[in-house]
């Protein structure tokens, strides 16, 4: 009977790991995300025209996303999520990133957390093949867990940069 009942609890653990986890719920809990980003990013369009500068740039040394405008100036705090690499369809975390200067990789190691407090793999594995789309859900993750003002997805050769931007601040030029 003890021994019965052992199994019974060993299998219903499994059971909750399986079909209680919040990985089960991963793909409405990326739903959500990319919901409210959206949100976001039509507010941010609406503003100060998110995705209509003339140019953007990020300065690792002082973490700045600039957006360069005909009549202004643009300036938010980032921090880099990720980058998808067109070619080899992969995403791959700011936090594995050797490249990417390690203040501006918080933003990716909180999410690097969460996802092993809930064992998500996408969320824990430095690098995978995933479409663009994926690409973006786990940026719009990264913008809802940190509660981030928005996403900038900026071209770079064949990488897309996903970064995530705090308030944005707007000066005349």
């Amino acid at each position: 009977m003890k021994k019965t009942i052992f199994i019974l609890a060993v299998s219903m653990s499994f059971l909750s790991r399986l079909f209680g986890s919040q990985e089960l719920d991963f793909p409405r809990f990326c739903e959500k995300a990319l919901n409210d980003l959206r949100t976001k990013s039509s507010a941010h369009e609406s503003l100060w025209g998110l995705g209509h500068a003339e140019r953007w740039d990020l300065n690792q040394d002082d973490g700045r996303l600039i957006f360069t405008f005909p009549d202004k100036i643009v300036t938010c705090d980032a921090q880099i999520i990720g980058t998808w690499h067109r070619t080899s369809a992969t995403w791959r975390w700011a936090w594995s990133n050797k490249t990417i200067a390690e203040k501006l990789t918080r933003q990716s190691q909180k999410i690097q957390a969460y996802g092993t407090s809930r064992s998500i793999e996408k969320l824990t594995t430095e690098k995978w093949a995933g479409t663009e789309e994926d690409a973006w859900q786990m940026a719009a993750l990264a913008c809802l867990i940190g509660d981030t003002q928005g996403i900038y997805r900026g071209p770079a050769g064949d990488t897309l940069v996903f970064i995530a931007f705090g308030e944005p601040k707007i000066k005349k030029r």
